[in-house]
């Protein structure tokens, strides 16, 4: 489902099945490298998704982080995968730190996203439809 909450395969996956996905990454990764194989933002769009899937957002954002570094302009989809699937995990200042990447990834401001996650904080917090007086209120 895209963008959405079905991405996961840790429900279903052992620690030793994702150990085990994490080497073939690293196998391929590695032989990228040797054979000066170049990623590209398709690859990383993939590569992302994956690390989703395996719940490892941190390696996603990583993952991001590098490509910005190597001047690769990512799809903006990408950026909201990882964005999206943080939020919904309650990693909401990873979620938000990914959002902020999409300028340097080449693909402008998203305030649209930043509201995405703001609102799934705002449900997870309970707060959904409150005025901001009212949460001061209960705080």
């Amino acid at each position: 489902q895209r963008f959405g909450r079905r991405l996961y395969a840790t429900d279903s996956l052992r620690p030793e099945d994702v150990n085990d996905v994490i080497g073939e990454i690293d196998i391929v990764l590695s032989t990228m490298k040797e054979e000066d194989i170049e990623a590209t933002r398709h690859f990383y769009h993939e590569y992302v998704r994956l690390l989703c899937s395996l719940g490892l957002f941190e390696d996603g954002k990583l993952a991001l982080e590098e490509a910005v570094s190597n001047n690769i302009k990512l799809q903006i989809g990408t950026i909201f995968l990882l964005s999206v699937q943080c939020a919904h995990r309650g990693h909401f200042d990873m979620a938000k730190d990914v959002a902020r990447l999409s300028v340097a990834a080449g693909c402008g401001k998203q305030p649209t996203l930043i509201r995405r996650i703001n609102n799934l904080q705002n449900q997870a917090l309970g707060v959904w439809g409150k005025t901001k007086e009212a949460i001061d209120e209960q705080s």
